[in-house]
């Protein structure tokens, strides 16, 4: 399977990436202390893998969806042929003043079970589309 064709494969499992909504927010914040948990064992002490508590994350994925400053930002959900939330992508401005393009990706997370699916692909597409 190429690059090109992953998001496609993607699409016919059943995975799909939507807008981020206001009752994504415990699930986004479940996922992403689960998605550090799984990228970070190793790199970040345990002691503080074990302090990240999906309640303040949470809370954080409430606030960005309902803050209108987050219009500058671009908040994706992916999920799963099951519905469950399984990764998220954020993207907005560029935060550089001499960036080559002007739009950046802040944060690309997937669960690790679903590496490899193609749905980071869908994700990144929409997020940042290209072109325009």
């Amino acid at each position: 399977m190429t690059g090109l064709d992953r998001g496609g494969a993607a699409t016919a499992a059943g995975y799909r990436v939507r807008p981020v909504e206001p009752e994504d927010a415990q699930a986004l914040g479940e996922v992403h202390v689960q998605v550090w948990h799984e990228a970070y064992a190793g790199v970040f002490s345990q002691d503080h893998l074990d302090g990240l508590d999906p309640v303040e994350f949470t809370a954080r994925w409430r606030a960005w969806t309902l803050d209108p400053a987050a219009q500058l930002r671009t908040l994706r959900v992916a999920l799963a042929p099951s519905g469950r939330v399984v990764g998220f992508a954020i993207a907005g401005p560029s935060r550089d003043l001499d960036a080559p393009v002007a739009d950046e990706l802040y944060a690309i997370n997937l669960l690790a079970a679903h590496h490899g699916s193609g749905v980071a692909d869908l994700l990144l597409a929409a997020v940042l589309p290209g072109p325009k």
